[in-house]
Parts: structure tokens; sequence; C-alpha cells
């Protein structure tokens, strides 16, 4: 199992960041912010959220079997190649942000840029309840750091015996605080850019992630995933019945985060077996996968894609909105590929094939390739 690739996840990935992608684009339009696909996008981060609590319980888990590697050699590992994932884009975005930002248009709040820096701006989203200004929309990101920086000690040691009812009474304690909080104003209205309020995707994953580990020697038709799968289906099936009531109350919006997490969570361990072919196939599909391995670039990038090409005021572009999208979603692909082929990608395989020296006597273990977060 460890690494392995599933192009079908990277394909989940792609509906994803297309899902927050048209939120962004089309959700303030009088026509398009009514269809689910817009109303909903922003719900795309979830299965975002789902993805990294399996991948990463996953990976951490593969670091805690290796006995040659101490604890603190193990968490080395795990933050020197997330951090070859994540951090570079990140920090060349905000460092381009905060020299030519201002010029181009794109300001940032007084005092929000240590915020941005310290994988913090969720907090000061939450604290001041409002908007920070450009690049906002990296509350997300900050919210898949801070959980990077709890979760590791509950797989590298013997906490992890512990993993399942740990993840099941966030998961609860998230929807109860979510349906708790929904419909009131002012901070609390706010409250959904920090990590407690996303615990009960990142749950999913890692339930998802540990049933996948020990179903590894089970059968394909074995009960407890047959099990699995039908709550998924359930899942889903109350996901789009809820989703179709445009009028539906604070309270009853607050599961639909949860109802789709656990849905993604079973369709990701049914992608991992390869239990669904056809499904796979469909999620695997080059064009698909390769906008998922590239959506973490796309999703940096295409708020700014966005804001840029709606502001654009010239003769040759009409003012229409399907044109304007099209416009901003190819821009946005082509510079995350450009992202990723000549700068994202060489870092990332530098930081893969990071391990800590090993004393005497030591086994060295080469890392396999896999999902590259």
């Amino acid at each position: 199992m460890r690494g392995r690739y599933v192009p079908a996840l990277d394909g989940v990935r792609g509906l994803s960041v297309a899902a927050v992608f048209l939120f962004h684009a089309f959700g303030t339009h009088s026509v398009y912010r009514h269809a689910a696909l817009v109303r909903l996008g922003h719900l795309g981060v979830e299965a975002f959220f789902v993805l990294s609590g399996f991948l990463i319980t996953l990976r951490l888990w593969a670091l805690g079997d290796r006995a040659e590697w101490t604890l603190g050699q193990r968490w080395k590992v795990f933050g020197v190649r997330r951090a070859a994932r994540i951090v570079p884009l990140y920090f060349a975005v905000l460092t381009l942000l905060a020299l030519f930002g201002h010029d181009l248009g794109f300001e940032v709040l007084d005092g929000a840029w240590p915020w941005y820096f310290a994988y913090a701006a969720n907090i000061l989203i939450f604290a001041g309840a409002g908007w920070i200004g450009a690049g906002g929309h990296f509350w997300s990101l900050c919210v898949e750091e801070q959980f990077y920086l709890v979760f590791p000690p509950f797989v590298l040691t013997s906490a992890r015996r512990w993993l399942v009812p740990i993840a099941v009474s966030l998961a609860i304690a998230c929807v109860a605080l979510r349906v708790g909080l929904a419909g009131r104003t002012g901070r609390a209205a706010w409250a959904w850019v920090l990590a407690p309020l996303h615990l009960d995707a990142f749950g999913a994953g890692i339930l998802s992630a540990v049933f996948a580990r020990k179903a590894e020697t089970r059968a394909p038709a074995d009960r407890a995933t047959h099990l699995v799968y039908a709550l998924g289906a359930l899942c889903a099936t109350l996901f789009i019945a809820l989703a179709w009531d445009q009028a539906l109350g604070a309270r009853w919006a607050a599961l639909l985060p949860t109802l789709l997490a656990f849905a993604v969570g079973a369709l990701v361990i049914a992608l991992w077996r390869n239990a669904a072919t056809s499904l796979s196939a469909v999620l695997g599909f080059p064009l698909l996968a390769g906008i998922g391995r590239i959506s973490y670039g796309i999703y940096i990038v295409h708020l700014f894609v966005i804001v840029w090409v709606w502001r654009i005021r010239a003769p040759w572009l009409p003012p229409v909105a399907l044109l304007r999208g099209t416009i901003a979603w190819t821009l946005s692909v082509t510079l995350a590929a450009l992202s990723w082929f000549a700068f994202e990608r060489p870092i990332l395989r530098a930081g893969q094939r990071y391990r800590p020296r090993l004393g005497p006597g030591s086994a060295s273990v080469t890392p396999r390739p896999g999902h590259g977060g």
C-alpha cells in the first residue's frame, strides 16, 4: 500500500478545485449563483481535507512503522516532505503579493502579513469578523497546516491505537459546534474558517485510512467493506437531497459538509482498493487527474486570476460571464501547470528523497513515489 499512486484520487482533487473555482467565479452572478455546483462549490475544500486526512494518515503510519528511525527522525522526515510540497509556492505567491500586489490592485489588510506568513490568516479573519483582502482564500491552507502541526503525534507514537475513537469524537464535536453556530452573526458567523469546524472532514479521511489499512487482507466482498460503502452512499444521497433545496435552513445546511465528507471518505476507500473500476477509470482520466495533480497551484492563483479577468474592460472581451470564466480557468490552469513543472515538482522530488542519517547497521530505505499532496 505504501507509496501507491491512484490517479482517480487526483481526479477527485480535480473536481474539487473546479467546484471551488465555479463558486468564486460565478457565486455572485444573478443567474449562475443558483446552480447547485456554483452555490455549494465552496464545499470542494472539504473534499481536499478528506484527502489530506486520508493520505497523511497513511504516510504517517508508514513512517511510524520504521523501527530504524527515532520519533524525532520520523517527524523530521514528515515535516521536510510536507514543507517541500506546500511551502515554496505559498511563500512565493505571498512574496509577489507583497511586492507587486498594491500596483496590481490586490490590497491586503494592514497588519495581516505576519498572520499570512505564520499560516494563521484564518485566525485573523475570525478575530476581525471579516475578510482581510487579497489572498483571503488562503484560510484553507492555514487550516491544513494547523492540522499538520497537531496531528502527527497521534500516528507516529503508540497513541495511534486511539486514532479511531479520537477521530470519531472530534467529528461529532465538530458537527455539534457547526450546528450550534448555524445562523449566528458577527464573529461566530466567521468561525467556519477555523480548523475545529473542519475536523469532521479530516476525521472522515483519517477513518478511511485506518479502514483501508485494516482491509488490505480482506476480500472485496467483506461485510464491513459493504457497510462502509452503504453508509457512504447514504451520505451522498442525503447530501444531494438537502443540496437540492435552495431554501434549506441554516442548521440543516450545517450538515452538508459532514455528509459530503463521509461520502467522499467512502469513495476514497473504493478508489484506493480499486473496488469501483468504472468510476476509477472516469476519475483517473489523464486530463482530469492532471488537473488534480496541479490543483494546489490552481487553488492558490485562481482567485487572483478571476479578479483580474473580471476587471478587464476592453472591446475585445465582451461582458459575458461564461467567456470570462473560461478565460480565467484557462489562465489559472496554465499558470499552475507552469509552476508545477518548473518550480514545485523539482522541489517536491528533492523533499521526497530526504531521509535521516541512520546509525551503523541500520537499513537504508529509499522512498517510493506516491501522491504529492
